[in-house]
């Protein structure tokens, strides 16, 4: 084994400038000499090509490291140390319980999602942590931390739902008080999953304002309010870096408009607010800016998707209390995501009756090791179904249930065999928006045809038939109340 192996076997993976010195060290030569010694290493020493750390240093490992705790270790407290931009995306999965949307990531880390001399940009590195094994992706909708990666205890799908769903209703109610008090134009502002960008990066709010000393009056332009929401942990120097890290980027540019910056937090420790002052943000704390009440309804809304499964089995009217609650917040969030669509489903089928009911199950295909996270999956009636939810108020296209029917089916259906041989399967799709004729027709064909599994689909009329004909009340009063079409 050469001596560079000898290093990395004894003192476990690192990079190059660390390791540069324990060569002088060892074996008694130049810096220099040492560089020139760790470059030319061959296997099974290897090195991490996919990212680049401070002062063009790489990370190098044995073969038989790789993956391995050291490897993990050491390599996220390189990323820590030595490449800051890079480590905002750990944080954000840090954030959230490990799982993250794929539209809102951007928003939470410290590279620009458009071009930016000097700076790499936000599809560049995200491209890199998954070819490394870093992040991985949850079917089409989400990215998870991996579980190497992941050294804080159990993920929860679940608590990160409910951390988005708590941070949409913070920023919608954030853009009801400012369009309200006329700081921000009404009907104009961009919160989280609508992607809202500005100078280049993506953020968690903006809103372009008309009112001095925001607008600009001699070029008739308006300026901006632009925010990002920290929420579920307390805020730190370093949980709130990615967001003093984009201010730096953009107020470096020539001719920016007017902006006010604002973080909205729901704890935060003395460091992070000195600091954030020093940059001349403005810090909203959720319970002065609304009131204590409203931090303890979005702390209930979170512990209800962390504990789904539980809460819907065992007190299923903790969840019709929370509808009833969140539509009488002093906000505008009225239209319930899609997200609390999913809860109130998984009501239903509690309520009819089920063996067993889970919800946000994970499979995962051993082969090709990709996953797919199922909405529900209950056992009833010796047959497993697995429920696909769809909230929006448009009508689910042909492009969409042929994939459904196409790939998704056929992936889950191999992941329960698996585990579960000779199974009744039986495969349902509700969508409040209903489907386009076309979507109709594969759907019906598909229900008609296929004799190894049961295809059912429900448009909200239907849902609103079968909750009837099993009399459960809560589930009509709150499709009637919270899931219009109109």
């Amino acid at each position: 084994m050469n001596r560079v192996a000898e290093l990395l076997k004894i003192n476990g993976p690192m990079l190059s400038g660390d390791l540069a010195r324990k060569y002088e060290t060892a074996y008694g030569v130049s810096n220099d000499t040492a560089r020139k010694a760790i470059s030319r290493a061959r296997p099974p020493v290897n090195k991490l090509y996919k990212f680049k750390f401070n002062k063009n240093q790489m990370f190098y490992y044995l073969e038989s490291q790789f993956m391995g705790d050291k490897y993990t270790d050491a390599l996220l407290a390189a990323i820590k140390q030595h490449s800051k931009v890079i480590y905002t995306y750990i944080q954000a999965f840090i954030a959230q319980n490990g799982y993250v949307s794929k539209n809102i990531l951007p928003a939470f880390t410290g590279a620009p999602v458009g071009n930016v001399k000097g700076h790499k940009g936000y599809s560049d590195i995200l491209n890199s942590l998954i070819q490394t094994g870093i992040i991985e992706e949850l079917g089409e909708e989400r990215y998870m931390l991996s579980p190497s990666f992941y050294k804080l205890g159990k993920r929860n799908l679940g608590r990160s739902i409910g951390l988005e769903t708590a941070k949409k209703i913070i920023i919608n109610d954030f853009d009801d008080w400012a369009s309200k008090v006329n700081l921000v134009a009404y009907g104009k502002g961009k919160g989280l999953f609508d992607e809202p960008d500005f100078a280049q990066f993506q953020w968690g709010y903006t809103a372009p304002s008309y009112i001095q000393p925001l607008y600009a009056e001699k070029e008739e332009q308006p300026g901006f309010v632009i925010a990002d929401v920290f929420y579920g942990k307390t805020a730190t120097k370093e949980t709130v870096q990615f967001f003093i890290d984009k201010l730096n980027v953009i107020r470096s540019f020539r001719n920016i408009s007017s902006l006010l910056p604002v973080l909205l937090v729901d704890k935060i420790d003395a460091d992070a607010l000195h600091l954030l002052k020093k940059n001349k943000v403005m810090v909203a704390i959720l319970s002065n800016f609304f009131t204590d009440k409203y931090t303890e309804l979005l702390n209930d809304l979170v512990n209800l998707f962390a504990n789904a499964t539980a809460i819907i089995n065992k007190n299923p009217d903790a969840l019709y209390e929370l509808f009833d609650a969140l539509a009488k917040n002093e906000g505008r969030y009225n239209n319930m995501s899609g997200e609390l669509f999913e809860l109130l489903v998984g009501s239903y089928f509690m309520h009819i009756g089920c063996t067993s009911l889970r919800s946000q199950v994970i499979a995962r295909d051993d082969e090709s090791g990709r996953y797919k996270e199922l909405d529900w999956l209950a056992e009833r009636e010796g047959a497993l179904v697995v429920v696909e939810c769809k909230a929006t108020k448009a009508e689910i296209d042909e492009k969409f249930v042929r994939k459904w029917l196409n790939e998704n089916i056929p992936f889950t259906r191999r992941w329960i065999l698996d585990r579960f041989a000779n199974t009744k399967m039986e495969f349902q799709l509700w969508s409040v928006g209903g489907f386009t004729k076309k979507a109709l027709e594969l759907l019906r064909k598909a229900e008609e045809e296929n004799c190894k599994y049961c295809v059912k689909y429900f448009n909200r009329e239907q849902m609103l038939a079968l909750a009837k004909d099993k009399n459960d009340k809560h589930f009509v009063q709150i499709m009637d109340k919270h899931f219009r079409r109109t």
